[in-house]
């Protein structure tokens, strides 16, 4: 399962914490960073979308798939430039409101409640998508939900529910963004476990500093803002700025529920701690319990509907998620859902800057998925579990 790496921090007020074993992909993440001009191979993909979409294909993929329900996932709207930083992860208002109207123009728009009906009815009415948002964070609120209510699109946010209460920004994302922000063109680290010389005069360097920083990042919420801010005062960056506008905070419990007493927007459950449900099996009931129980207590309205944490899922936990009153469940899997698509295994497509917009328009379409689906039959309705991260997977649908 791996050690854990101690970094010697002591805990705000000398409190005294639990040491935290990591588990296998209890590594946190950071987001893709991209190069700024884009590859050759990325240069053909697109050339080969602008054809699709010119010669009808799109259309005719969307006309074949139909009776099924497309899922699109964001995580962030930027509240500032973060889709320059975390093209990924983020979404500037401008791309978001495109991909929305796109969306309006091609599919009804239905909530998680209406798929469930039409699904367990036996019958899927045509072309109809669902919005989604990971995490809910507050640029969701300060930026995603005016455009929603503009356009009057429902939408689901999956949250995390720690989150909501302690009001803790989500430290790995605040530290990968100061070592992008950071002016220093070098820098010499005294910081535990990521100690030595880093370079940050290239694109390369600095995501090399993330990822030293992930693998040294602990585990313990007391000792995570003391990291933080040791690494910032060393990076020479403003960590209280980014606190203060709540780049990488959710929302809090007042803002949840003013968008839910909107009626537009559904609050749904993405664990409590997003704890993965591979490497925390154990307690996948008890962190979807606890999850639903404060949503429900916030908003006053059911919340049955799950979102796996880092996309992970297998079968194997689908009996722990239903005795906590999990009724559908998402996955990162792409493709469209279908009657048959198991109600705890969603396809979904997660968008974000990175994307163009013909990549968007093309992959939504389900064109890409509809030549996976001729070459392994046996997986029209049923996606791949997914048990490890897609570059060591591989697999996209």
């Amino acid at each position: 399962m791996g050690q854990d790496q101690s970094l010697g921090l002591m805990p705000a007020d000398g409190a005294q914490t639990e040491r935290v074993v990591r588990r296998k992909y209890d590594t946190p993440t950071t987001p893709a960073q991209r190069p700024r001009r884009p590859s050759w191979r990325k240069r053909m993909k697109l050339a080969l979308y602008y054809g699709a979409r010119a010669i009808g294909l799109c259309n005719l993929a969307r006309w074949l798939t139909r009776r099924s329900v497309l899922i699109v996932g964001w995580h962030c709207v930027s509240l500032t430039d973060e889709h320059v930083r975390f093209p990924s992860l983020c979404i500037s208002r401008e791309t978001f409101r495109q991909r929305l109207e796109f969306l309006r123009r091609h599919y009804r728009i239905i909530t998680l409640d209406e798929l469930l009906r039409q699904k367990r009815a036996g019958r899927i009415e045509p072309s109809q998508a669902i919005l989604t948002f990971d995490d809910g964070y507050y640029d969701v609120y300060a930026g995603a939900a005016p455009i929603l209510r503009e356009l009057d699109m429902p939408a689901t946010f999956y949250m995390v529910t720690e989150r909501i209460d302690s009001q803790r920004p989500t430290f790995n994302h605040l530290i990968s963004d100061m070592i992008l922000q950071s002016r220093l063109s070098a820098a010499h680290l005294t910081v535990p476990g990521v100690e030595g010389a880093a370079r940050l005069d290239t694109q390369a360097g600095r995501v090399a500093l993330m990822q030293r920083a992930m693998a040294a990042y602990p585990l313990e919420p007391q000792r995570q803002e003391a990291f933080a801010r040791r690494l910032a005062a060393e990076l020479e960056v403003d960590i209280d700025d980014l606190i203060r506008r709540r780049v990488w905070h959710a929302m809090n419990a007042d803002e949840v529920r003013e968008l839910a007493e909107m009626g537009l927007f559904d609050f749904q459950l993405h664990t409590h701690e997003h704890k993965n449900v591979i490497d925390y099996a154990d307690i996948a009931y008890e962190q979807a319990r606890v999850c639903r129980e404060r949503l429900e207590a916030l908003t006053g309205r059911p919340a049955r509907h799950f979102c796996y944490p880092q996309g992970f899922w297998c079968r194997e936990t689908w009996e722990s998620l239903e005795r906590a009153g999990v009724e559908t469940a998402a996955t990162a899997q792409h493709g469209p859902n279908f009657v048959q698509t198991p109600d705890l295994a969603l396809r979904r497509f997660l968008d974000g800057e990175d994307r163009t917009q013909v990549e968007f328009e093309v992959e939504t379409s389900h064109l890409r998925w509809l030549w996976y689906a001729v070459r392994h039959p046996g997986r029209l309705a049923i996606p791949n579990e997914k048990r490890q991260p897609y570059f060591e997977s591989q697999r996209l649908f």
